[in-house]
């Protein structure tokens, strides 16, 4: 990812290529961005994400300029895999690429600090970018005997999908379900599904995977287990410094 200063008149703004090939040009971060963050509303609906990176984007595309309305209509299309490597493009440059945060194990429940440089996983490949593969993609069933055509998550989807009570696993899945047998499924017809043809669609949605891969392995410093975690979702990702060095016992 190249890099470009930051730092008002001095910033020159960057064009960074997503791993879809679609191009996205930056502008600085400021306040305002992280203003965005704090409005409750625009977490209710689902359009948070799509309103912070908006602050930070200048075009996407060839478009030499962009309405608020465009940049959101384009980021509602983008693949999720591009919209990961987006964010983590506006979080280095907006904020650089150190990042200290603390996480919580699912195993004994204590919370160990981190401190990571998220430039250095990008070079690395602890953060991959994954080809993306042709969609939308036939599965067979191995019950019915029929099929499904399984597409990738998007901006959209992702609104939809925020928008949905936790325990809305069909509906989800319903999202990235492109065709069923040829034609539009409907909740009842994943509800009338066998388990093993629900299985297969998981297992098939799981390993269909494109863009930026932004999860991270942690070693709890309590108990020594092992867990992952995306770290778009750690707070001190959109918010750098939350988190000291000394509250996280580093």
């Amino acid at each position: 990812m190249t890099k470009a200063k930051n730092s008002g008149e001095n910033f020159n703004p960057m064009t960074i290529t997503l791993p879809s090939g679609l191009t996205v040009t930056l502008k600085p971060m400021t306040g305002r961005a992280e203003r965005v963050l704090e409005d409750k509303k625009l977490y209710k609906t689902g359009a948070l994400v799509d309103r912070y990176m908006m602050e930070c984007i200048e075009t996407i595309g060839d478009k030499e300029t962009m309405t608020p309305q465009e940049k959101e209509k384009a980021l509602l299309e983008m693949l999720s895999g591009d919209r990961n490597y987006l964010l983590m493009a506006i979080r280095i440059e907006g904020f650089g690429p150190d990042m200290i945060f603390t996480s919580t194990c699912p195993k004994c429940g204590k919370d160990s600090g981190y401190q990571i440089n998220l430039q250095d996983k990008l070079d690395d490949g602890t953060f991959p970018v994954i080809p993306y593969q042709d969609a939308p993609q036939r599965i067979e069933l191995p019950v019915s005997g029929g099929y499904a055509e399984i597409g990738y998550m998007t901006g959209q989807r992702e609104r939809q999908m925020a928008q949905l009570p936790d325990n809305a696993i069909h509906q989800g899945m319903l999202l990235r379900i492109e065709s069923l047998n040829g034609e539009r499924p409907t909740l009842k017809d994943l509800e009338n599904m066998h388990g093993r043809d629900l299985l297969a669609l998981r297992a098939a949605m799981g390993n269909m995977r494109g863009g930026l891969d932004s999860t991270i392995e942690l070693d709890c410093g309590e108990c020594g287990a092992s867990y992952k975690i995306s770290i778009a979702s750690v707070p001190d990702f959109f918010v750098p410094s939350m988190t000291s060095l000394e509250s996280a016992g580093i």
